[in-house]
C-alpha cells in the first residue's frame, strides 16, 4: 500500500515528469499538481538482489493521501532486521517484484487518517507492513498496531516480530514449569 504502488524511477526525468508517467496518471491531462499540492517524499526501495548498500536506493516518490479505513504513518523509527538482509540477497523471502519497497520492521506516529478510520492522528502505531523504510507508510487500519506512547521509538520499532516469536515458542513449543529457567539472547536478531 505504500507509496500508492509507485515503484517506479524514471531517471533523467524531473519529479513531474515522473507523476505524469506513473501508473496512477496515466492518460492524465493536467500534472497533479494543478489538483492539489503534491509533496514528495523519500522511501527505499530493493531493485534487485545483492548486497545493500548496492542494491537499495532511496527514491523520491509522491506522498500518498489516506483513503477510507487507511491511515498515513510517519515513520519515526525502523529496524534492520536480519530478515531484511537475508532478503535483500536472495536467501530470505523478501520484497519484489523489483524495485520494491522495504523494511520489516518500524514504527510512528499517524498524521492523517480517511474516513472509517478506527485510528486517531495522534496514535504511535507499530506497521505490519514490509515497507517501512519510509518518511510515511500509507495502509489499512489492519496494518497498523496501536501502541502505548510511553514506549521508546527505538523498542518499538523492534517489536513486530522478535517479541511475539519468543511468545510463540514459550507458550506452543516447551512446557514451562516453576523453577524452570529461559535464556534470553538478544544477539540473534534485531
Amino acid at each position: 500500500a505504500l507509496c500508492f504502488n509507485r515503484r517506479y524511477a524514471f531517471k533523467g526525468k524531473s519529479n513531474k515528469e515522473s507523476r505524469m508517467r506513473s501508473p496512477i496518471n496515466r492518460g492524465a491531462v493536467a500534472s497533479v499538481d494543478r489538483v492539489r499540492k503534491v509533496q514528495d517524499m523519500k522511501c527505499a526501495h530493493l531493485t534487485a538482489h545483492g548486497a545493500p548498500p548496492e542494491v537499495v536506493k532511496i527514491l523520491d516518490v509522491v506522498e500518498p493521501v489516506a483513503g477510507h479505513g487507511q491511515a498515513l504513518v510517519k515513520m519515526i523509527a525502523c529496524g534492520i532486521n536480519p530478515a531484511d538482509l537475508l532478503g535483500f540477497e536472495g536467501r530470505y523471502p523478501g520484497p519484489g517484484p523489483f524495485p520494491a519497497p522495504c523494511g520489516i520492521e518500524g514504527a510512528g506516529v499517524v498524521e492523517s487518517v480517511g474516513a472509517g478510520s478506527v485510528l486517531s492522528v495522534g496514535d504511535h502505531v507499530i506497521s505490519l507492513s514490509r515497507a517501512n523504510w519510509a518518511e510515511k507508510v500509507l495502509a489499512a487500519d489492519e496494518m497498523f498496531i496501536r501502541i502505548s506512547k510511553t514506549l521508546g521509538w527505538r523498542d518499538a520499532a523492534q517489536l513486530k516480530i522478535n517479541p511475539p516469536t519468543a511468545k510463540k515458542m514459550l507458550a506452543d513449543y516447551v512446557e514451562l514449569k516453576p523453577g524452570d529457567w529461559v535464556a534470553q539472547n538478544a544477539a540473534n536478531s534485531a
